[in-house]
């Protein structure tokens, strides 16, 4: 009967550690079958990372070339530079001229005007004296026949002799001196016609002449400042001819400086996106790499796991909870507050991700489940931002934090579902305080072609 009791007992143990070793064996095959997952995702991120290093090499050996590219437009915008002063310099000393020459114009033209006047008042002289000398010439006729009758009188009658019978015939001594004064005084008169008539007649001569002499005179003057207006005219003309052609250049070369410029200005916009793409790179590069390590990590502890599993079942004893990465229960929300933007099409992109948002300080920010953090740092774009990546039912995940305004966790730090990893803030590309938060079934990537909704998940 013992012996009988004995067969049972060992049978029936057998049936449990058989049992026992069954569970064992197919727990260790579905961690072996997510390790295999894991190891070939990772090498799938590393392929991708190698991938990603090549463009980044491309992206800098591009920016590069558009650096030699700007120095190089630099260098002849300095010398285009260059010569626009050097025209400017030549336009404002042909400038200088010109207005040197119409000053100089100015004042030619001022004296031909003031001969212009010179010539008008001697010409009203001449004309007054013209009336003038046919006045005279009227008087000196007149003159002329009292002269010439005078002189027939003389011829006829022996000249003196008539002066002499008016003297001889006075009737005494008194009428004598009368006779004598009055033939003295008619011998006088005649003297002051004949002399005052030769002078009129050299004046009018000389005047005329003068006044024909200062004529000719000004309208040479007139003549030879006109000529000199004209020349100036023509310089005025030849100068004005090479501003333009100065300022065509000019014009020309301001064209060329704001292409250049405008080039420049494109190759700098360029510059800037190639940076951009690059920092984007670098953070996916980044990322991808973090994720890699805290995906190794979670092999490595589903691996402790599995052999802490295996030893319990050697021993018969219990198997204890050696990590908290493993997740059965799902998510969790990880805040609090109102939900103001969902996940889907938002501005004509895709909104990977909802945001929920509670006004005041120091709303706590937690993990949606256990993990390990793969990257905390601050992001252009994010902000102050966590991933944690986790193992939920068997399926990878990976779940973001953005926009926080401080991070209480680290990269490659181990968390659990519902610590604490941060606040809710404003910072990145943020508009008011809020969480942004995504789910990724799989690998964050930066297209976010992994990106879920949660609130197919309970989070909403």
């Amino acid at each position: 009967m013992y012996k009988r009791i004995t067969v049972i007992m060992s049978v029936t143990l057998l049936a449990m550690f058989g049992a026992a070793f069954t569970q064992v064996n197919e727990a260790h095959a579905n961690v072996d079958q997510e390790i295999n997952d894991l190891k070939e995702k990772s090498e799938k991120a590393t392929e991708k990372r190698k991938a990603l290093s090549g463009e980044l090499s491309k992206l800098e050996n591009l920016i590069e070339e558009n650096k030699e590219e700007q120095s190089e437009m630099r260098s002849k915008i300095n010398s285009l530079k260059e010569e626009i002063n050097k025209a400017q310099n030549q336009i404002d000393e042909k400038k200088g001229e010109i207005e040197r020459t119409q000053n100089e114009i100015k004042k030619v033209e001022n004296e031909i005007q003031e001969l212009e006047e010179e010539i008008e008042r001697l010409k009203q002289k001449i004309k007054e004296l013209k009336q003038s000398i046919k006045e005279t010439k009227r008087k000196i006729e007149q003159r002329e026949d009292l002269l010439t009758d005078r002189l027939r009188n003389l011829q006829r009658n022996g000249g003196s002799v008539k002066y002499l019978q008016v003297i001889m015939g006075a009737s005494d001594f008194g009428d004598f001196i009368s006779r004598t004064q009055a033939v003295s005084k008619i011998m006088d008169q005649d003297q002051a016609i004949l002399r005052e008539h030769l002078n009129d007649k050299m004046k009018l001569e000389k005047d005329k002449q003068e006044l024909e002499d200062s004529k000719a005179q000004v309208e040479e003057n007139k003549n030879q400042l006109s000529a000199q207006r004209d020349q100036l005219e023509g310089q005025k003309e030849s100068l004005v001819a090479d501003m333009r052609d100065l300022q065509g250049l000019e014009s020309s070369l301001n064209d060329k400086l704001s292409e250049q410029n405008t080039l420049l200005a494109n190759l700098q916009k360029k510059e800037e996106e190639l940076h951009d793409h690059k920092m984007s790179i670098d953070e996916e590069r980044a990322n991808l790499a973090s994720q890699k390590r805290a995906f190794d990590k979670l092999i490595d502890e589903l691996e402790a796991q599995k052999r802490a599993e295996k030893k319990a079942a050697q021993s018969g004893g219990t198997v204890q909870q050696t990590t908290n990465v493993k997740n059965d229960s799902g998510f969790i929300r990880p805040t609090s507050g109102v939900l103001t933007s969902g996940f889907g099409g938002r501005w004509g992109d895709l909104h990977a991700g909802i945001d929920i948002s509670r006004h005041g300080p120091g709303v706590a920010v937690k993990a949606a489940a256990s993990g390990v953090v793969s990257r905390s740092y601050y992001s252009s774009s994010y902000g102050n931002v966590v991933f944690i990546v986790h193992m939920v039912n068997g399926q990878k995940y990976t779940t973001v934090y953005a926009h926080m305004r401080n991070r209480l966790v680290s990269e490659g730090q181990t968390v659990s579902q519902g610590q604490v990893v941060g606040h809710q803030g404003n910072t990145g590309r943020s508009y008011g305080q809020h969480l942004h938060f995504e789910l990724h079934k799989g690998s964050w990537n930066m297209s976010k072609s992994n990106a879920v909704n949660p609130a197919s998940y309970g989070i909403q």
